[in-house]
């Protein structure tokens, strides 16, 4: 597009404007047209309609040429009107000014926005997004609104310079939307903003109209030799020139940091944002704001590996175009893999439960899942001071003492990696003891009863069927007598009575008498047997004497009871060989048959 002569000169001026001056100086619109109005300070402006709100935030940009009063936003009785030294506010001319001392040099574009709220009767400034301080008005009268002009106050105080992205709301920006709007830059609003009552993107390349781009149809006319200049569009450029990782390989739940450099390449600040990926899959976004020419970034993104499946992904970044940027080849970086793995997971189980005294336990970890490895060695630590290593998931370990063990199973994959579960593991006993057999005689005659008493006790955890046997020992070794059945509870104690009969059973030795307890599992066997505490000799009948002969000795014992009977003070049973109650001539008779027996 040819331009006047006179264009050229607001051009160079406005591209050194965009290399020397403020981070956010660019003079190119969201729609690529790139243009602002130049303003030759004698007798151009643009003229609009009246907009009458009871509060009203003017925003513009703008690049003064000189430092000589000018206005830039006027209307019948008011006016913002700006210097080198100075910002002034006539909310109404015939009252007088409210003023600001501010520095603005030429030859750098500016950010304005002037908030007048006649609700609260008061002006709040802000340059380049700084607040200048509220002030009151100077009177509380609001003017008449009649019509409205920019680049002039009607026609006198011409400005001279260039101005875009003119905004008038109708409500009272904050100090973060007026930020908010001045870090995008010059131009960077091309869409209808709400309490937007008028914009002018003065995008236009030729004509007399500035077009109102809010919808409500307000355009200006362009007044004079005001210019419609080509604004500075700059080579935007972002690359994303590293991508690391903290990890190649990383245990899935844990944290990999990615650090990302971006760097601006341009020559105007940007702004822009940049996202980490693993695979295709979005980590994280950030946002890099007013990243200056020529200036580097390191961003870092935590990347929480909870939930994501094990694979090896590769690790990229890129960051979005930012307006005006052709080169997009350099904005997204690959650079290396990130491993997940997972540690295996230990797991067993063992049997019986509960395991017993003595007795083995099968410990199984087949449960275990290696996840994606293959289990390499099982190490069982049994808690008992006892720590063994196997390649099988199986072992049998037998306890020697009942009680709780904490048992960890540590398992090591085919990768390297290791894992650890502990469990108790109870451990209880079975465990009958014969405490005490006692015998009511030391003596009996053959076929004569022998009282036996048996105390058992339950020294385990279970109740139990005890199975007690009683033998005596006979010339051929131990001779069975008979077979008992008792329950008993954990830690019950019981005495068995039970009566002998001797018949049959040889006369003359002494016997002991063995009680024997059993039940189907037993962790202490050294304690299920045990003897009388002192023998019995089996006699002669009629040897009441014990000298192993029946004879007058034996007679004359009988003969000193003679009479006796039970509850007499000489009563004595073992002379009652007849058991009829009375020591007799029948007792006398007795001995005498078998006189002359020995053994």
């Amino acid at each position: 597009m040819k331009k006047p002569l006179s264009s050229l000169l607001v051009c160079i001026i406005v591209l050194s404007t965009c290399l020397i001056s403020m981070p956010l100086q660019r003079v190119y619109a969201a729609d690529g047209k790139g243009n602002a109005l130049s303003f030759d300070g004698t007798s151009n402006y643009v003229s609009l309609a009246a907009i009458d709100n009871n509060v009203y935030t003017f925003e513009l940009w703008f690049n003064p040429a000189t430092t000589t009063n000018f206005a830039l936003i006027g209307s019948l009785r008011f006016l913002i009107q700006t210097s080198g030294t100075s910002l002034t506010v006539w909310h109404d001319v015939y009252v007088g000014p409210t003023s600001w001392s501010v520095a603005i040099g030429t030859g750098s574009w500016h950010h304005l926005a002037v908030v007048i709220d006649y609700s609260a009767w008061q002006i709040t400034p802000y340059l380049d997004s700084i607040p200048l301080g509220t002030k009151p008005t100077t009177t509380n009268t609001k003017p008449p609104i009649a019509w409205m002009t920019i680049g002039s106050y009607g026609a006198a105080r011409y400005f001279a310079g260039s101005i875009d992205e003119v905004r008038i709301y109708d409500k009272a920006l904050s100090h973060s939307e007026v930020l908010a709007h001045r870090n995008s830059g010059v131009g960077q609003y091309g869409r209808p903003e709400t309490g937007l009552s008028a914009g002018w993107h003065f995008d236009e390349t030729s004509g007399n109209t500035a077009h109102d781009y809010s919808g409500n149809g307000l355009h200006g006319t362009v007044i004079g030799t005001a210019m419609w200049v080509e604004g500075i569009i700059p080579l935007p450029d972002i690359e994303i020139s590293s991508v690391t990782t903290s990890a190649n390989k990383i245990e899935v739940g844990g944290t990999v940091e990615i650090n990302v450099t971006a760097n601006n390449l341009g020559t105007c600040n940007e702004s822009f944002q940049v996202a980490a990926y693993y695979g295709n899959t979005a980590i994280d976004t950030q946002s890099v704001t007013d990243l200056a020419p020529g200036s580097s970034i390191e961003l870092t993104f935590n990347w929480a590996t909870t939930g994501i499946p094990l694979d090896t992904y590769t690790i990229k970044a890129n960051a979005t175009a930012v307006e005006g940027e052709t080169n997009t080849a350099n904005n997204e970086k690959t650079d290396g893999t990130v491993w997940i793995v997972q540690k295996p997971a230990p797991d067993f189980d063992w049997l019986p439960k509960p395991a017993i005294e003595s007795h083995g336990t099968t410990f199984d970890a087949s449960s275990t899942n290696p996840y994606g490895g293959t289990i390499v060695n099982y190490q069982w630590n049994f808690g008992d001071g006892n720590i063994t290593a196997v390649g099988s998931p199986t072992i049998v370990h037998v306890y020697a003492s009942h009680g709780d063990y904490e048992v960890t199973l540590t398992v090591t994959d085919s990768e390297a990696l290791t894992n650890s579960t502990t469990k108790t593991v109870q451990v209880l006993r079975h465990d009958v003891a014969v405490t005490a057999v006692v015998l009511d005689r030391n003596w009996v005659y053959e076929s004569w009863p022998v009282g036996v008493n048996i105390t058992v006790v339950n020294r385990g955890n279970f109740t139990e069927n005890v199975q007690i046997d009683l033998y005596y020992n006979g010339s051929g070794g131990s001779e069975h007598i008979d077979m008992l059945m008792t329950s008993l509870d954990p830690s019950e104690e019981e005495t068995l009575t039970y009566t002998w009969d001797t018949t049959g059973v040889a006369v003359g030795p002494y016997y002991n008498v063995t009680a024997v307890v059993s039940i189907p599992i037993e962790s202490d066997p050294s304690n299920n047997e045990m003897n009388s505490t002192e023998p019995v000799k089996v006699r002669l009948h009629g040897d009441i004497n014990g000298d192993d002969y029946v004879g007058i000795d034996d007679i004359l014992v009988v003969a000193l009871h003679f009479g006796e009977r039970p509850g007499d003070s000489r009563w004595n049973p073992d002379a009652d060989f007849t058991r009829d109650g009375y020591i007799g001539i029948d007792d006398i008779f007795y001995i005498a048959q078998r006189f002359g027996d020995s053994c």
